[in-house]
């Protein structure tokens, strides 16, 4: 998915697709530089705006689809899944319906993550 970024105060814009790495500057700004190895200085510092690839562009409900989790010790739990949620940069991941009871257990359980689907039995 592209986004088109504002990188001068000329109105010169860069697809996002095209960042390989932004520098931050100390007196403010940043260095861009590109996948095709260009550079470009901007004033604005572009961190936040690249950095939206956590966002969601849809959820699709699902039947047959188990998300595994991970924890610290090494152990997996595998959780029937009703909804998938598309992101911003591809990727899928289960969407999960959580209260504070259920997030506080999670962290307390020592839960690294995601790490993939499985067919539900």
């Amino acid at each position: 998915m592209s986004k088109f970024l504002p990188i001068g105060t000329k109105g010169e814009l860069l697809n996002s697709d095209m960042i390989a790495r932004i520098i931050p500057k100390e007196d403010g700004g940043c260095i861009i530089l590109t996948k095709d190895g260009q550079h470009f200085h901007s004033e604005i510092d572009l961190h936040d705006e690249v950095n939206d690839y956590n966002s969601i562009r849809a959820i699709i409900p699902c039947q047959g689809v188990s998300a595994v989790y991970l924890d610290d010790d090494g152990d997996s739990e595998i959780c029937p899944c009703a909804f998938v949620m598309l992101m911003s940069d591809g990727k899928i991941e289960p969407f999960v319906f959580a209260t504070d009871k259920d997030i506080e257990r999670i962290a307390n359980k020592g839960h690294t993550g995601f790490t993939g689907f499985v067919p539900t039995k």
